[in-house]
């Protein structure tokens, strides 16, 4: 709420393993998109573009950036 111009806008994220084990096969997909409130009657939402799979790994602990 609030946008009033055609400003860029950012979003920042991170992932931590609180866990005591590596997380392996971690992949993430995101989108953001500027929507009409309320959104009118049967508006379809599209879905997530597909992304290849990430290999690393999140060891315990250690930020995923």
């Amino acid at each position: 709420m609030g946008l009033e111009d055609s400003g860029p806008i950012g979003v920042g994220f991170n992932f931590i393993n609180h866990g005591q084990t590596p997380a392996q096969k971690f992949n993430s997909i995101g989108v953001i998109d500027l929507l009409p409130y309320p959104l009118p009657q049967g508006y379809f939402l599209a879905d997530a573009p597909n992304k290849p799979p990430e290999d690393g790994v999140i060891f315990p602990t250690q930020p995923h950036l």
